[in-house]
């Protein structure tokens, strides 16, 4: 945690808030997500989510607006520690079922692509052959 203000600023509360970083990996352990599948979730690699968490590196505000949407939290509770702090939104499994379609769907997808660029190949190889 991190004193925020000192006694002769006159915008502090003196409270001892939490960082950006310590919120993220509050709302992600009470989300019940690992590091892993969360970074998997916003698009980004593991890591880049460990920086974010120990306050090493911070995010950009496209991925505070997409973890708060993750995680069931608001993007002020990550940025001022106030608004929905997700004590309600804790359904982990659900999540895991999302990623676990959406990555089948991608797969299935990706398959497709491969199929009709196939077609597309063969079809336009028939074409030249006749032309």
């Amino acid at each position: 945690m991190v004193k925020v203000g000192s006694d002769g600023n006159i915008l502090s509360d003196g409270l001892v808030r939490d960082t950006l970083g310590a919120r993220i990996s509050k709302a992600r352990e009470q989300s019940g997500l690992s590091l892993t599948t969360a970074a998997k979730l916003a698009g980004i690699k593991r890591d880049t989510l460990k920086s974010w968490e120990v306050d090493a590196s911070e995010p950009r505000a496209s991925k505070v607006n997409m973890l708060a949407g993750i995680l069931g939290v608001s993007v002020t509770y990550f940025l001022a520690d106030e608004g929905h702090k997700g004590e309600l939104e804790t359904d982990v499994a659900s999540k895991e079922k999302m990623l676990s379609a959406l990555q089948e769907q991608f797969h299935a997808l990706q398959e497709s692509q491969k199929q009709i660029s196939d077609a597309l190949d063969t079809i336009g190889q028939t074409l030249a052959k006749l032309g």
